[in-house]
């Protein structure tokens, strides 16, 4: 079949318009000539072009007979009669039963082939059915405001009680099977003679792998940063949205009897062929100037259509910073109807919003009386941009209008816009100008904000082989390379729970990690020596299957050092280092200065003038002991008791009942979840203090921790939770505690009796799960039925006023708030 089918539209027609009705040749020049825009106190002149139509899918997958447009063979740059496809089968690597035909009087009801088929297409959208009486009345409502969360758990509707049964989420810890340990521990505990792999390593759920995971989009969020580190502010932000009534959809739906919703997937192809050929536009054929970075993220909404947010970095030489550049490419006007009547039906179709506002309370993006969208905008007679960054697009007030649903609109309802992009794909394309430091971090945050996440590629048009190869949004390789690193024989390790520990040291016996690949290339090549480790993808290439660095041939790539917390010791002020170092061989040339060979990467960090801090005297550390523990048994438990015995003659009744329910549970080690619920001043504290003194005058182990610094200053020997429990900051529903097995503070999880946390309330409720899944996981090795047992089978007190809970979070959503947390409420 050729591929060169009429089907097929190759061939666009960009037409230079002005209002003058200047003499111009059609062109497709890439850049616009500022010589034919007039200025921008005057009227527009817009570059359209014929709209993009790629026609009807015309080849066939030869490994399996899907139907496929050109558009979506594998080799894009390569035109052949018999095109590879891999978006239907990974080219025959997966296999599936060809669909039986349904029995034809339901073939007849699907296609529209029968007088019933109407009534039964509009029945079936209901999956299920709440009764099973054959006259049961079923009706559907979609509810706008919700008094529960209908999703996981109802909000609690008395002021006395909130309940969540732990372990009532998504069961993860059945999946929780991926474990990431240093490689010398492994090896350490080979000799040791422990080959369980239950008590190795640190659990992971989600690695940054994974597409949608909190990982990915918080190392995703990173590599944008990066970008704009090494090439400055973006100054494009584009949102292309896919348009249900391409005549492309409509031909295809319409020859099968369908509607365009009946097949999602077609809107999904459809728009991921126009979404290339708009990066094509920009990148390639210059659009608005050469591009240096592009940025994009699809985004699959549970209402409403897919869309992509493109972040645009273009060359210092074709930037936009001036009213007049700005009004070169953007629009924020209704076009004139003698002049342009096609774009002008292009903008009522797809960039005006509303009508809404005054009098029109019941518009969707109505709230409290405004529109969430901040329309309808000012008249403006002249484009500015304000202090925050932002522009203000020309909005004049000509008297052009058009009507949207018997309203008339005029340019103050306009979405800013191109001419040349909405005539070519006719579709919604908001165009928006941003080049302020003030508007980087709300941009790149939007773009990663979704759980279809982004997909980043650094582009260089200098570079004759810089060609930017397709990616898919779920298969990601970002052109910013992680460059990870490690202390000597330190290197992480990923291995699964079940694999024998001695065949995982072997294993990884012979691999070299990207770290060390770097020492080697700084040995073998001269020209290496001249970058640090965050500058040596520029120049090398890192190759994953020999585990070595290659001198880069084609295209260019930004490094990134992952981040590492301050309190991460060695290992932060070796990131330190790095930074500045070039051509290391070893781990002794990383810690030379001005050639002085330093003991430690601390003592090489503190010779660069950084601030200098208190350095603590070794000679009075304590070795190979568990320092955690012997800070909680080291109270004097005489005085304790004392003090205890005092504080257990002032407890009222309620108290003392609360008191021996708790000491209870610890003496028969029952285990359990406790909350205890009071307003300020009932006496929490004074509970707090009694049930600390008792069990740690008899020698046992009390943690303490609140929710905030301030309520932690009031337990004795308390902590706050996040420090106490190594909580990450960045909470999500999958994290967990960054506690490992056979670790201190694993190891005083073991010990510990008795887990008190004040003011719950005010933290968020992944706080909890993190450390209930924390400690199942820790606890398993020594108890087997700790997996299955809240919080690992300890007995943990909660406490708190729900009546003082802070607003935590602004349009939060439900699943987001502490008060669906807990087991047992022991009201004072």
């Amino acid at each position: 079949m050729n591929e060169d089918a009429p089907a097929i539209s190759t061939i666009t027609n960009v037409q230079q318009h002005t209002l003058d009705d200047m003499s111009l040749p059609n062109t497709s020049a890439p850049l616009l000539d500022n010589s034919i825009i007039n200025d921008y106190e005057h009227n527009y002149s817009y570059i359209i072009e014929d709209y993009w139509d790629i026609g009807l899918p015309t080849f066939y997958c030869a490994a399996c007979g899907a139907l496929m447009w050109s558009e979506e063979r594998l080799k894009k740059d390569v035109r052949s009669n018999n095109p590879m496809f891999s978006l239907c089968c990974m080219q025959g690597k997966v296999q599936l039963p060809l669909l039986k035909d349904p029995p034809q009087l339901l073939k007849n009801l699907l296609t529209n082939h029968s007088a019933y088929s109407s009534n039964f297409l509009r029945n079936i959208s209901v999956k299920e059915r709440v009764g099973t009486s054959p006259s049961e009345s079923l009706k559907l409502r979609l509810v706008k405001h919700r008094k529960t969360d209908g999703r996981t758990y109802n909000l609690p509707t008395s002021s006395e009680i909130a309940v969540l049964i732990v372990g009532d989420i998504d069961s993860l810890e059945s999946t929780r099977d991926i474990v990431v340990e240093m490689q010398s521990g492994l090896a350490d505990a080979v000799i040791r003679g422990d080959v369980n792999p239950s008590s190795q390593g640190k659990r992971i759920i989600l690695p940054s792998s994974f597409t949608g995971g909190f990982r990915y989009k918080f190392q995703n969020f990173h590599d944008a940063m990066t970008i704009c580190q090494k090439r400055g502010y973006p100054n494009l932000f584009i949102t292309f949205t896919c348009n249900p009534k391409w005549q492309e959809i409509e031909q295809f739906t319409n020859q099968r009897g369908l509607k365009p919703t009946d097949r999602p997937d077609i809107l999904c192809r459809v728009f991921k062929i126009k979404l290339d050929r708009l990066v094509d536009d920009l990148m390639k054929d210059k659009y608005f100037g050469r591009v240096i970075g592009l940025i994009y993220t699809v985004e699959f909404q549970k209402r409403g259509l897919l869309h992509a947010h493109i972040v645009v970095f273009l060359h210092p030489e074709d930037t936009y910073n001036t009213p007049n550049d700005i009004d070169s490419i953007i629009s924020a006007e209704i076009p004139d109807n003698s002049t342009y009547p096609t774009l002008r039906e292009d903008v009522k179709n797809f960039m005006l919003h509303g009508p809404c506002g005054v009098g029109f309370d019941s518009s969707p993006c109505m709230r409290d009386g405004k529109c969430t969208k901040h329309f309808p905008n000012k008249f403006v007679d002249k484009t500015v941009i304000d202090e925050e960054g932002f522009p203000q697009y020309k909005r004049r007030d000509n008297g052009v209008s058009v009507e949207k649903n018997d309203v008339p609109l005029d340019n103050i309802f306009v979405v800013p816009y191109n001419a040349r992009l909405l005539s070519k794909y006719k579709a919604h394309i908001n165009v928006e100008y941003c080049n302020q430091h003030k508007s980087i971090k709300y941009l790149f945050k939007y773009v990663n904000k979704g759980e279809d996440r982004v997909t980043a590629a650094f582009y260089s048009n200098g570079n004759k082989d810089g060609q930017v190869n397709d990616v898919d949004e779920i298969k990601i390789t970002p052109s910013v390379e992680r460059l990870s690193f490690h202390l000597p024989r330190e290197q992480s390790i990923v291995f699964r729970d079940d694999e024998p520990i001695d065949s995982v040291v072997q294993r990884n016996s012979h691999r070299i990690s990207m770290f060390l690949a770097w020492f080697e290339a700084n040995k073998k090549y001269p020209k290496a020596k001249l970058l640090t480790y965050s500058d040596f993808p520029s120049q090398f290439t890192y190759k994953s299957d020999s585990q070595e660095w290659t001198p880069r041939k084609r295209g260019s790539s930004i490094g990134r050092l992952l981040y590492v917390p301050p309190g991460s010791g060695e290992l932060y002020y070796m990131r330190i280092l790095l930074n500045i170092c070039k051509g290391a061989t070893s781990y002794q040339d990383i810690r030379t200065i001005d050639g002085i060979l330093y003991p430690t990467f601390k003592d090489a960090c503190y010779s660069l003038d950084y601030p200098s801090m208190p350095i603590p005297d070794d000679s009075v550390v304590v070795h190979r002991t568990n320092r955690l523990l012997l800070d909680e048994l080291s109270y004097d438990r005489a005085s304790l008791c004392t003090e205890h015995e005092i504080l257990m003659s002032k407890l009222t009744e309620e108290q003392t009942n609360i008191y021996h329910t708790i000491i209870d549970a610890i003496d028969l080690n029952l285990g359990g979840v406790f909350f205890l619920y009071g307003f300020g001043g009932s006496g929490k504290t004074f509970v707090w203090n009694t049930l600390s003194t008792g069990l740690r005058s008899k020698g046992n182990i009390v943690l303490n921790v609140a929710s905030s610094g301030i309520a932690s200053l009031l337990l004795p020997g308390g902590r706050t939770a996040h420090s106490r429990f190594c909580i990450p900051i960045d909470i999500s529903e999958v994290s967990i505690c960054n506690i490992k097995q056979g670790s201190d503070l694993s190891e005083l999880l073991f010990e510990t009796k008795l887990i008190i946390w004040d003011e719950a309330p005010m933290a968020n409720k992944y706080c909890f799960e993190a450390l209930d899944r924390t400690m199942r996981d820790v606890l398993r090795f020594s108890n087997p039925l700790s997996k299955n047992l809240p919080f690992g089978g300890k007995v943990v007190v909660f406490g708190g006023d729900f009546r003082q809970i802070l607003p935590v979070i602004p349009k939060t959503r439900h699943c987001e708030r502490s008060a669906e947390f807990f087991l047992l409420v022991v009201s004072l």
